[in-house]
């Protein structure tokens, strides 16, 4: 998919969720002798989330910087052979710097920057790893690392405050590591509620920390898997919801379904997404990757001299790159949004 006016059309809606407030910038640079391309994982460029933010920092990048762009989405049956292809694609785009998104993306970009020294190329929400999965550092690669694990311990902390009944409840999708690390934060954040406030909330869907035991759904589940799932979780008395690696604007639905319940948002700020208009009044929060941040401050970085291999994580230029929004339609109450920045890991 190359872009086109349609897709750049949509800016200004793809801005939304991207954790920028702004559409792009608007004066048109002198084009230069340069291609950034982006490919995505399989949740694609409609994900309400990292990818979609991604593809508004790529739009971004061309109406600041002056680039030529190139995308390719991949969708939910494709998998990392199709991912490699794909990269490799973009190479014979004559693509200068290269993004792509996710753990599918970690050996098609590790192939191509082997063969490609003199290009430059860049992880999103992964990082660079050898064939073993060993961290692994290239000179022309940079990894940006979404950690949630203090978003997340504040979502826990957040969802404890607010349930009506001592409950709340938490869906993911597989056992894998980022799953298993921002579930163990969230369940670690009601632990210290319930310690601040001698409470007694429990987790519907992750009651322990054994992860074989939680409600982990299948890698890329349909919304009306998803949906299933959250519903039970409400039936069985959570009060507010979070969603792990699956869609939130499937949770959302769901959520809507049942009266006094709320739910935290997972990857970008929902509350500022126009297809979640109608849940913004069951959007407790939500946890947000400044995606477009980061591949416009990576743009800039290569085409000015200064790039810079490794792994990227923490903040850029003072902001952090992962963040749970603050209040909006649902007020937090009783000091809670004081008590969410002083939280500090236990695990």
């Amino acid at each position: 998919m190359n872009r086109s006016l349609g897709i750049l059309a949509a800016a200004v809606t793809l801005g939304l969720v991207s954790g920028c407030t702004a559409a792009p910038v608007s004066s048109t640079p002198t084009p230069v002798d340069y291609k950034v391309c982006l490919v995505s994982d399989q949740n694609g460029f409609s994900d309400h989330g990292v990818n979609q933010a991604a593809y508004f920092g790529l739009l971004q990048s061309e109406a600041q910087f002056g680039p030529m762009t190139s995308a390719i989405e991949l969708g939910p049956k494709d998998s990392k052979y199709k991912a490699g292809h794909a990269v490799q694609t973009m190479v014979k785009r004559n693509c200068s710097l290269m993004f792509a998104v996710g753990q599918v993306n970690v050996a098609g970009v590790r192939a191509a920057a082997m063969r490609n020294p003199n290009l430059k190329f860049a992880l999103l929400d992964a990082q660079l790893t050898d064939s073993n999965g060993s961290e692994l550092t290239l000179p022309n690669v940079v990894s940006v690392e979404f950690n949630d694990s203090l978003a997340a311990l504040q979502a826990g902390y957040l969802a404890a405050s607010q349930t009506k009944n001592s409950m709340v409840g938490v869906i993911g999708d597989t056992n894998s590591d980022q799953t298993v690390t921002t579930v163990l934060a969230f369940r670690d954040g009601v632990k210290q509620f319930n310690a601040a406030h001698q409470a007694q909330v429990s987790v519907v869907g992750a009651d322990s920390s054994d992860s074989s035991s939680w409600r982990l759904i299948g890698t890329l589940p349909e919304a009306a898997r998803v949906e299933a799932n959250v519903r039970d979780l409400l039936s069985s008395g959570a009060s507010v919801v979070f969603g792990v690696n699956v869609s939130s604007l499937a949770v959302a639905h769901a959520v809507s379904q049942f009266a006094d319940k709320s739910m935290i948002g997972w990857n970008a700020d929902q509350y500022l997404d126009p297809d979640f208009v109608d849940y913004k009044p069951i959007l407790l929060a939500s946890i947000q990757k400044s995606a477009s941040v980061a591949l416009v401050s990576i743009v800039e970085s290569a085409m000015t001299g200064t790039f810079v291999p490794g792994l990227l994580a923490g903040d850029i230029d003072g902001a952090p790159l992962v963040s749970l929004t603050s209040q909006r339609d649902i007020t937090f109450g009783n000091g809670i949004a004081s008590e969410l920045q002083g939280l500090k890991p236990t695990l």
